[in-house]
């Protein structure tokens, strides 16, 4: 069964999406990627049976770029308001996935989306935490 994450997406974020002029990009069957218009950064959600992973992404140059995986750091920021009127319950990974998405976009919208801004304060804050993982500088090739 194929699962369509990013209209899901572009419908569970759309305020956000607006209100920071995101662009949406379906990645691959389990990859939506949030590009930033106005700093060239972007947030990938991964969807796999486990939830969802996110990850920071900035391009260094044209050919390397730094990865951080904050996905622990914002499960911490999740408050149980940020559950309010979810059903919790779920029967397939699908299902999951959703409530994961929308307990991720009410904790965006009450963090005034902060991953999403011209201001990387936070990224600070990340590094400080006991939710810190090295990133990983990778390689990709424009050939285009």
């Amino acid at each position: 069964m194929t699962y369509h994450f990013d209209l899901i997406i572009k419908e569970i974020f759309f305020d956000l999406i607006k209100k920071k002029k995101l662009e949406v990009t379906l990645v691959d069957n389990q990859t939506v990627m949030f590009k930033s218009r106005i700093t060239q950064n972007y947030v990938e959600f991964i969807m796999s049976r486990d939830g969802v992973d996110v990850l920071y992404i900035m391009p260094i140059n044209e050919i390397n770029e730094i990865q951080y995986n904050i996905g622990e750091y914002i499960s911490n920021k999740i408050l149980p308001q940020d559950r309010l009127y979810i059903d919790l319950h779920y029967e397939t990974f699908f299902d999951k996935i959703i409530i994961e998405l929308k307990i991720l976009n009410n904790t965006f919208k009450r963090l005034e989306g902060f991953i999403f801004s011209t201001d990387n304060s936070w990224l600070e804050d990340y590094k400080n935490s006991p939710y810190f993982e090295e990133p990983r500088i990778m390689n990709f090739n424009n050939t285009q």
